[in-house]
Parts: structure tokens; C-alpha cells; sequence
């Protein structure tokens, strides 16, 4: 097999094989959307970039009042391991991804127009992998496979796993420039489910890496440090995932730092009336934390804000989000992660 053989056969056939294969994937699959962090070491441009880690999150948003008599209170346990394989070729990586998601709830949460009880806990499990190879011009070919399924009974909901799929192809004009093209499908995406939707961008960095971007769409991502100590970060998905960094290293291994999050869940309630409806949280965050830095790629984070215009509802979309609404108030969050590479 290509990926266990040392030696590279002919690229051209390559390439033409894994684009077959990526085709059949695409038509007879559907997929789910990868997180910033995946898209952004999958779309990097070394090899090396794909690091074996272990990152562990907890984050806890107390009770707060709704517009029904139960209260919203979250506890969100997130893990995720990635391992890479065969790490002694070095124009081709294969490395897969383990991850595990649990919110758990305030019982007692009804959807108001049907009157169903969002089940706790929710879980989101899943299971991925990454390949990606250099070519002879620099350039670089890559895809992705998950396997995942967001509901309070993973893969017993009455709904198929949710599968993922996505292939991208990275150009440079020279060593700071270049261009990435990609395909990406997925089951339970808020616009165009199960459509492969096309996607590109304009990859650059400048004045020895202090400003590196990918400019485009549907995913873009920025990095800037304007100061030595001073770093600035944001990235985007359409329609509605936005995180903001700003970061300000005070100690040589400490960076207090201020971000502002416009995130969103979503989860296939078992007893829906309807099997395209998903259960919707949405939510924006503004909060600080103090990150100690212990080694190359292991840090440990603490921090607090509040979280306000959040909201759960039934529904295919957000357009849906007026119907089977659950208003919850403004209210404080904290948290930890930490995160270490192997």
C-alpha cells in the first residue's frame, strides 16, 4: 500500500489514484466539519506540522435563569488525541484523531412548541484520520475521514454516523505565497448538508513570519505580532464560528491573554419529530486567561468571562431559531485546558 511503502512510486499516478478515491469518497459519504485546530495544522504547510497531542478542556457555565421555569447550567468535558504513524517517511504523514465530547445539562430543559426534554447528557464522539504528501514542485495533496455521531445516544439516535470527508491541494508561487483549494462535505452543516462545497484561499506570510494568513472562504485564519510580546489570532468559518485571540507574553512562559468566541453545537435530540431537525446551542464569549507555557507545545490554561446571547432551538438552520427556542440569560463561564505534543 502507498502509505506503508517507502518508495514513492510515479507522482502522477498517485495523485490521479487518490483523487479517484477522494471522488468515491465524496459521492457516496457524508462528512463532518473539521474544528479550527484540525484545519489549521491539515492545511499547514510542513509535514512536521502535524504533531502526536493530548488536549483536555473543562468549562462550566452555572446556573442561570431561562424563559421556562427549569435553569441552564453547562458542564462541558472535552478530549482529543491525535497520534501520527510511520513518522520515519518524511514527504508523506498519516495520523489519526480520537475525540470525546460530553455536555452535561440542568435536567429539566423542554422545547416550548413541542414539548420534548432536551435528554442529558449530550455526547459528540468521534473518530478521524489525516493524510497528507509533499510533491515534487513543493506542492501538497491532502484529505481527511471522521467518523462521528452528536446525539444523547451516539449511534443508537436512529440516524446513520455522521462521516466526514475532506481533500485539499496546497500550490506555492515561492516560499511566502501560494494559493489551497479544497472540497469539504458535510451531514449535519447548517447550510447545504450533504453538498460538497468548494473552497479556497491565499496563503501568505511576511517579515520573517511575524504575519501569516489564509485569505479566503468558506475557512480563513490570520496570525500577527505587531511586538515582540504582543500577538494577535483569529480564525473563521462560514456562517457563524469566529475566535479571537489577543495575547501578551508578561513572563518568559506566561501570556495573559483576551479572546472573544462565537461558537455553536449541534445534536440530533432522539425523540425529534423530524429527522432533519438538529438541537442548536449557540452562544458568544468574551473572557481572559492566563496560559503557563511548561515545554515546546505543553501549556496549561486558566479563564473566565460571560457568555450572553445564547440559545438553544430545534431546527434544520438558524433560520429555524425563533421555533423551539430556549432564551437563556447572560451569565458567567471559567475554565482549564491543557495541552501537551508527544
Amino acid at each position: 500500500m502507498i502509505l506503508l511503502n517507502e518508495e514513492v512510486p510515479d507522482k502522477t499516478f498517485v495523485m490521479n489514484k487518490i483523487f479517484a478515491i477522494c471522488i468515491i469518497i465524496f459521492l457516496a459519504l457524508p462528512a463532518y466539519s473539521m474544528n479550527s485546530d484540525e484545519m489549521h495544522e491539515m492545511l499547514g504547510p510542513n509535514i512536521s506540522d502535524v504533531q502526536p497531542y493530548l488536549d483536555l478542556k473543562f468549562h462550566r457555565e452555572p446556573e442561570e435563569n431561562t424563559n421556562q421555569i427549569a435553569q441552564h447550567k453547562l458542564t462541558l468535558y472535552e478530549l482529543f488525541i491525535q497520534a501520527t504513524l510511520f513518522p520515519s517517511i518524511t514527504d508523506r504523514q498519516l495520523s489519526i484523531q480520537l475525540k470525546g465530547r460530553m455536555s452535561d445539562l440542568m435536567d429539566g430543559l423542554v422545547l416550548p412548541n413541542t414539548g420534548l426534554q432536551i435528554q442529558e447528557p449530550l455526547f459528540d464522539p468521534g473518530l478521524g484520520a489525516t493524510y497528507r504528501m509533499k510533491l515534487s514542485d513543493d506542492a501538497m495533496l491532502g484529505m481527511n475521514l471522521s467518523l462521528s455521531s452528536a446525539s444523547e445516544a451516539p449511534f443508537n439516535d436512529g440516524h446513520h454516523p455522521d462521516v466526514g470527508a475532506n481533500i485539499f491541494y496546497r500550490f506555492p508561487f515561492n516560499e511566502n505565497e501560494g494559493w489551497i483549494i479544497y472540497l469539504h462535505y458535510d451531514s449535519i452543516r447548517e447550510y447545504l448538508p450533504n453538498a460538497p462545497v468548494p473552497g479556497a484561499g491565499y496563503i501568505f506570510k511576511y517579515d520573517d513570519n511575524k504575519l501569516h494568513a489564509v485569505i479566503g472562504a468558506p475557512y480563513a485564519e490570520a496570525e500577527w505580532k505587531p511586538l515582540e510580546r504582543l500577538s494577535l489570532k483569529a480564525d473563521w468559518q462560514y456562517p457563524r464560528h469566529l475566535r479571537t485571540e489577543a495575547g501578551v507574553r508578561i513572563l518568559s512562559s506566561f501570556i495573559l491573554h483576551g479572546n472573544f468566541d462565537w461558537r455553536q453545537e449541534r445534536f440530533r435530540n432522539k425523540d425529534r419529530v423530524r429527522d432533519e431537525n438538529m438541537l442548536n446551542y449557540y452562544e458568544k464569549l468574551f473572557y481572559g486567561g492566563l496560559r503557563y507555557e511548561i515545554g515546546n507545545g505543553v501549556f496549561g490554561d486558566v479563564y473566565a468571562g460571560k457568555a450572553f446571547d445564547r440559545f438553544w432551538f430545534e431546527g434544520e438552520n438558524y433560520g429555524d431559531r425563533n421555533y423551539n427556542r430556549i432564551e437563556v440569560d447572560d451569565g458567567f463561564v471559567y475554565g482549564l485546558r491543557f495541552k501537551t505534543t508527544f
